[in-house]
Order: C-alpha cells, then structure tokens, then sequence
C-alpha cells in the first residue's frame, strides 16, 4: 500500500512541527487534525509519497528522538529545512515523489516584495505639480487596470488619473488638497490577484 509522510506546522505551536504519515491525501489528514481542541489550522509544510511509509515513519521518529516533544505525540522542535532534509535522507530512494510547499521567511518577503507594486503620478505636461482634488480609492479597496484612482485639477482643466495595473490598495500617500507632481507616490498595490466578490465601488 502507497501512502504519505508529511510535515505540518501550526501557528498555536511555534517552533514545533508534526511529523507523521497518512494513507490517505495529507491535505485531509490536515483538515481532519483541525479538530475543535486546536486553536489554529495546521499548516502542510511536505508530503513525501512511499510504499515504505509506514515504517519510514517509525525509522524517522526513531531518529529525531532527541527532538520529540512528548513520547506519545509526534511533535519534534526542528525547524522545516532540517526535518526536511533528514526524511530525504533516511528514505533515500523508497521516497518516489515529493513536494516541499514550506517558504522561509526570506522568500516570504521576497515573493511579498515582488506582489506590490508603485503607482506614480504619470506625465502631467509642463505642470511641475498640480491640485489634488478628488481621492476616489482608500486602502483595502480593488481596482481594476484604468480604473480612475485620483482627480487632479489645474487653472484650465481636471484630469482623472487611472490606475496601470490591477490590484488591492496598500498605501495611500496623497489626500485631497496635496499638490503632486511627474513621478511622485500616489499609492501602492498587492498585484497578485483580484478577487471579484471583493470588489468595492469607488468612494
């Protein structure tokens, strides 16, 4: 019979991680152990796939002994990296695929760095700033590509400004009755999706 070893973590117990296997998808398994008792989800941080997993499971604990958390819970205080890479290596090829879903905190930050996005003031002409009159987003709303974000006003005319690119708004660094000007902050925004029921008019 084919089954898994997984990683789980759980923000209720930081620094500790649950090491066991299943024969069953581990992403149940996850949702079966999110029972009344726990005050977070876990969280699948691996999955290994083995016909071995049962006693692999045993040889695993058997090894990370020292780092047990109590002898009748498969609890061990490992960071994920390290837990990783001894269940690699204590199964070798008995592993027959594997998935890593854990990200470290660096990558986190990378991958949130790389979600936000600048939307600056465009060319305005030979205006060096102009009048904010109108701020028709705040933080939290979506907006879609070209939707109008702010209106500005010169001696002659208003002008709507759109936003480039879609996406949830982070930050606001302008209000009404600031002057701006070619290239300076209006907003920042999370680009990485766009959730339609989330949607909210323009204020």
């Amino acid at each position: 019979m084919i089954g898994f070893i997984y990683i789980m973590s759980n923000p209720a117990y930081p620094g500790k991680l649950k090491i066991g296997q299943t024969s069953k998808d581990p992403e149940e398994r996850r949702k079966d152990l999110g029972s009344t008792g726990v005050l977070e989800d876990f969280v699948l941080e691996y999955r290994a796939l083995s016909e071995d997993f049962e006693s692999l499971e045993k040889e695993i604990h058997k090894s990370l002994a020292d780092k047990r958390v109590r002898a009748d819970r498969e609890f061990f205080t490992i960071t994920t990296p390290e837990a990783i890479n001894k269940i690699r290596e204590i199964a070798g090829d008995r592993i027959e695929s594997d998935k890593v879903f854990y990200a470290s905190p660096e990558e986190l930050k990378t991958i949130e760095e790389a979600k936000r996005k600048d939307v600056l003031c465009p060319d305005i002409g030979e205006l060096f700033s102009v009048d904010v009159i109108e701020v028709l987003v705040k933080v939290g709303d979506i907006v879609n590509e070209n939707d109008s974000i702010i209106i500005l006003e010169t001696d002659k005319a208003t002008m709507e400004i759109p936003a480039p690119f879609a996406g949830k708004v982070t930050t606001l660094s302008i209000k009404v009755g600031d002057k701006i000007g070619q290239g300076e902050l209006i907003l920042t925004l999370i680009t990485d999706y766009i959730n339609e029921k989330d949607k909210k008019s323009s204020i």
